[in-house]
C-alpha cells in the first residue's frame, strides 16, 4: 500500500506500460486488471481501450476469452459494442 502521491504516480506509470503491450489480448488483460483501481472519470477510457485491444484479437476463441473477462467490468454504454465484437 503506498501513499496516496505515490499511488497515483505508479498507477499513471503502470497505465502508460499496459497501454505500450504489443500483443492485444495481454493488452486488454492489463487494462482491465487496473480500471478498478483508476479514478471514475478515467476508468470508462481504459476499459473502452480494453475493448479496442480485444476487438484486434485475430482468433475468435481468444477473443471470446477475453470479451468473457473483459465484459463484467463494462459499463452499461459498452456493452452493446462487446457483443457486437462477439
Amino acid at each position: 500500500h503506498l501513499p496516496e502521491g505515490l499511488r497515483d504516480e505508479a498507477l499513471q506509470e503502470t497505465l502508460a506500460a499496459a497501454r505500450e503491450i504489443k500483443w492485444e489480448g495481454a493488452r486488454a488483460e492489463a487494462l482491465v486488471g487496473l480500471a478498478p483501481h483508476l479514478p471514475e472519470g478515467v476508468r470508462g477510457k481504459v476499459l473502452g481501450e480494453a475493448l479496442a485491444a480485444t476487438r484486434e484479437i485475430w482468433d475468435a476463441d481468444d477473443r471470446a476469452k477475453a470479451l468473457v473477462g473483459l465484459a463484467p467490468h463494462l459499463p452499461e454504454g459498452l456493452l452493446g459494442e462487446a457483443l457486437a465484437a462477439a
